[in-house]
């Protein structure tokens, strides 16, 4: 049996970035919501589960930025019988640091303990899993449209469904 090995899941956005997720702007506790593919190593199967371990933040804006997981497509739905809340890590602005106090903010968290799955995967497995996830501004000042913005989670494959 192999060991099982944690795989990052990264998307940016901003003037550099192709494929941008996350590049609007974005206003005091609004929300952009995101599906991010999970490569086939973690597991994009009908039952593939994962652990979310880690989450690391590249960002020009200093914000207070929240992370929801959601096992679906629809995210927040706000019916009770589809919205299905996996979890949510939060960093606040002091937690963004710079090296000698210029350029890019940095964010990172380890030992990170957030079952994930796909719900939508497990029910029609055709197009594979995704990290079904919404960027939350909890900052009273707003995200800056197509300014740099990478984020990268840590997930690590567990066995069984």
């Amino acid at each position: 049996m192999s060991a099982l090995t944690r795989e990052r899941v990264a998307v940016a956005s901003g003037t550099a970035a192709t494929g941008a997720l996350f590049a609007a702007t974005l206003a005091q506790n609004a929300g952009l919501f995101a599906r991010i593919p999970i490569p086939e190593s973690v597991g994009a199967g009908r039952n593939a589960r994962s652990i979310i371990r880690s989450i690391q933040v590249v960002s020009a804006d200093n914000l207070d930025w929240e992370f929801w997981f959601w096992a679906t497509k629809r995210g927040q739905s706000g019916q009770p019988d589809t919205d299905i809340f996996l979890g949510r890590h939060s960093f606040v602005a002091a937690n963004g640091l710079q090296i000698a106090a210029t350029g890019l903010y940095y964010y990172s968290v380890n030992a990170l303990d957030i079952a994930y799955f796909d719900d939508d995967a497990h029910n029609d497995p055709g197009p594979g899993s995704f990290l079904n996830v919404t960027l939350v501004n909890r900052s009273a000042g707003a995200k800056t449209a197509n300014a740099w913005f990478q984020v990268s989670f840590g997930l690590e494959p567990t066995l069984g469904s």
